[in-house]
């Protein structure tokens, strides 16, 4: 997805199912979005229908979020809230919470696999190290 809000809740829906994400950046060049996503294998690409061309045809199957179908599929839902463990597995501070890929600069690029509890750590140092209030960052991502 291109940087939006649409991005944030995806990438926080995926994290709330105790899976994780692999961003992929849709101004990559064709060949490095197509190795990431041939060596990661993820179980689907969530992205829009603008960007069917850059990831369409790589052998994941993508959902696009501004499809009539998933919009559908969407609004036919139940509204009512879900419980806390509805569809969540237990947390575990060494599961997966997201894959980044290196640049490359030495040959391929090589997958890192970030904890949650790593992702946790992170942030818990950045809010000692860069205090603020309300509205400022605390993060770097």
């Amino acid at each position: 997805l291109p940087r939006s809000i649409d991005m944030i809740v995806a990438v926080l829906a995926v994290l709330k199912t105790g899976a994780a994400y692999l961003p992929i950046d849709p101004e990559h060049p064709a060949e490095r979005v197509e190795f990431m996503l041939h060596d990661a294998a993820p179980t689907v690409v969530v992205s829009v229908s603008a960007l069917r061309d850059a990831i369409g045809g790589l052998g994941v199957p993508v959902l696009e979020l501004d499809h009539v179908e998933t919009r559908r599929q969407v609004t036919d839902r139940d509204t009512a809230p879900l419980s806390i463990t509805d569809g969540v597995q237990p947390s575990d501070p060494l599961n997966p919470a997201y894959v980044i890929y290196t640049s490359g600069s030495t040959g391929t690029p090589k997958a890192v696999v970030m904890s949650s509890g790593a992702v946790v750590n992170l942030l818990r140092w950045h809010a000692m190290t860069v205090p603020g209030g309300v509205g400022t960052r605390t993060a770097q991502f």
